[in-house]
């Protein structure tokens, strides 16, 4: 009876109800567990509240960005990523000098990816002309799932688009704990990458067509790295992810010291051959929930993302195999229940469910691994009353 209990429970965690309760026991770990993972290369340029003070709101204009990349492009980086979509409104009597200036930086970095949005027009009769957007060729697999959009409802100004990738921005609803992002999108009828993807396909140095994707597989980058993607092309992401941040402000004045030749506040080093992404972290933008219990911001998200990859430590569930190896623990200790009394019994399920936590926590902190919580607890519950219900061994031998 626990056997064919144990396979019912297993169906249910993996594929029926009980899956939301998995999620929040994934959560629920995330939350308590100790990660002590190494730190990505990658720096999250902040937008944050010091950024934009009274006289400064949002959207900041296009010199901030100059800014930001003549002074990243001092400090050597593997890859310049803005994942605000860089368009203000145009004044053709009175051009912004400005935007010319940004133009010109643009054209200066390396190695840059900007932000863009996918959508959905207002008009479905009405649909604008299509974009010259990455797509990726080597697709296989069933893409019903992934994400389709029929337009890009955000892109850059044109001036500044033209010789710069561009990634899309688009994330799950913020309502929603945030446990993974989109690697991939579908716009009429191409597979396109996200801007996730495309900065660590920047990173790596490939091209569109070093990308393989297997949908409800991997993402094979090359021969470098693969990334685990599901049927709709969402990679789950490690909340714990660490990387290194730095305001908007203090880096430029970073940039100034070292002008100066005075001792700057960030060492030139810890920013050199790493990721610079500039987004936003203020209050006004943290919309959405993180598995770990905060709210964030979709620039925090993304940076989340790539350090995730960057670092290629993906959450997961454990394999089948483990479940099976839970099922045949709980029916041994079944087993062991009618060695005791029944106050033996109560005590030894009590127990044994701490030491499953505390197991648990321990196994994810160290491989980012969870283990389901709904087929321990149901086995061991459903033994418990099944032993309590019946007679023991003890009670049998003292008649």
């Amino acid at each position: 009876m626990l056997l064919i209990l144990g396979l019912f429970l297993l169906r249910e965690s993996r594929l029926g109800y009980a899956t939301g309760l998995e999620r929040g026991f994934s959560d629920w770990l995330a939350r308590n567990a100790d990660l002590r993972d190494q730190e990505a290369p990658l720096t999250l340029i902040e937008i944050n509240d010091g950024t934009l003070s009274d006289s400064r709101t949002w959207p900041l204009p296009p010199i901030d960005f100059a800014l930001f990349l003549k002074a990243g492009i001092s400090f050597h980086p593997s890859l310049l990523a803005i994942g605000e979509v860089l368009n203000w409104p145009v004044d053709k009597q009175n051009p912004d000098p400005n935007l010319s200036i940004l133009h010109d930086q643009i054209l200066s970095c390396p190695k840059l990816v900007l932000g863009a949005q996918l959508g959905f027009p207002n008009d479905p009769d009405l649909l604008p002309p299509l974009q010259n957007v990455p797509a990726l060729r080597q697709v296989q697999g069933d893409i019903a799932k992934v994400a389709e959009y029929p337009i890009v409802e955000q892109l850059p100004s044109e001036e500044l688009r033209l010789s710069v990738p561009l990634g899309f921005t688009n994330l799950p609803v913020p309502e929603m704990p945030v446990r993974s992002v989109p690697l991939v999108f579908r716009y009429c009828g191409q597979v396109v990458p996200s801007f996730v993807l495309q900065s660590a396909m920047l990173w790596l140095q490939l091209t569109p067509d070093d990308i393989q994707v297997h949908i409800g597989s991997v993402i094979k980058m090359g021969d470098k790295l693969e990334i685990p993607i599901d049927d709709s092309g969402m990679m789950s992401i490690n909340p714990h992810s660490r990387f290194s941040r730095i305001g908007l402000d203090e880096l430029l004045v970073v940039v100034s010291q070292i002008e100066a030749k005075q001792t700057p506040l960030v060492k030139a080093e810890s920013l050199k051959d790493k990721v610079l992404l500039l987004a936003r972290t203020d209050s006004g933008a943290r919309t959405f929930m993180f598995p770990s219990g905060h709210k964030g911001t979709s620039g925090e998200l993304l940076a989340s993302a790539i350090a995730t990859i960057q670092n290629q430590q993906f959450p997961e569930r454990s394999p089948l195999w483990a479940d099976f190896l839970i099922i045949g623990g709980v029916l041994v200790f079944a087993c062991y229940l009618y060695e005791l009394s029944g106050f033996g019994a109560v005590f030894a399920t009590l127990l044994a469910l701490p030491i499953y936590l505390m197991g648990a926590i321990t196994l994810y902190a160290a491989t980012v691994v969870w283990v389901p919580v709904v087929l321990p607890f149901g086995l061991l519950a459903f033994a418990l009353i099944l032993r309590l219900t019946s007679p023991s061994v003890v009670s049998e031998k003292a008649r």
